[in-house]
This record gives C-alpha cells, structure tokens and sequence, in this order.
C-alpha cells in the first residue's frame, strides 16, 4: 500500500511540476501580474490605517515601473486592489499589528526586487 502511494505521489510530482514551473515567474524577470502586489498592498494598507511615506513613495515608483514594462501589470495590479467580499474574522490589536508589520516587510521585499528590476531607472 504504501509502494502504491509512494508511486503515486511521485507521479503526480513529474505531472504537475512543469506546470508549477511555468506559473512562476523567474527572478530575473519583473512580474507581469499585479494581482498579488494589488493584494498584498490592500491587506497591509488595511492592516495598518497608513504606511510610511517612504515606503508609500517607493511602492508607488515600484508599481509605474511594472506597469510601464507590461500591459497586463496595470489592470491586475488594479484587480487586486478591490477589497476580499470575503470578509476576515476579527482580530485582536496584536494580531493587526502583527498583519501590519509582515505587511509592511512585504512591501519592502517588493521594492527591493523592483529596484533589482529596473537598477537604471530608479
């Protein structure tokens, strides 16, 4: 039983793997969805009522980069703005706050590889 499981695990590995492979994008490539950065800013903006004008001003050149380097960008990006019409159980102050700062480190993140992206134009 186990064998059969065992191979069967495997087989749907070699099956899935070139299409999780293709779903990514790689590294050295800027994104050309913004669906995730459009999540990602919603929920920690959310989170944290404001976010710090650095972090603001950098994000936002971020994002005209993106959307100057792809079509697809802008619209996704936008897309993902719109607000969950699921809406999250409540949480405690620790729990926003911790939302917050995760949120905020992600930002950041995205800004790094951004400046990565586009090391001549920013």
């Amino acid at each position: 039983m186990l064998t059969q499981t065992s191979m069967a695990a495997m087989a749907l590995i070699f099956i899935c793997a070139p299409v999780a492979a293709d779903t990514y994008s790689d590294l050295n490539t800027p994104d050309k969805s913004g669906f995730m950065w459009g999540q990602v800013y919603q929920r920690t903006k959310t989170a944290c009522g404001t976010l710090p004008q650095d972090l603001e001003d950098d994000y936002a050149k971020a994002i005209r980069l993106l959307s100057e380097s792809s079509a697809e960008f802008g619209p996704t990006y936008q897309d993902g703005l719109k607000p969950s019409v699921k809406k999250d159980p409540p949480r405690s102050a620790e729990e926003t706050e911790d939302l917050c700062l995760k949120g905020q480190s992600s930002l950041r993140n995205q800004v790094k590889l951004a400046r990565y992206w586009f090391t001549a134009k920013w």
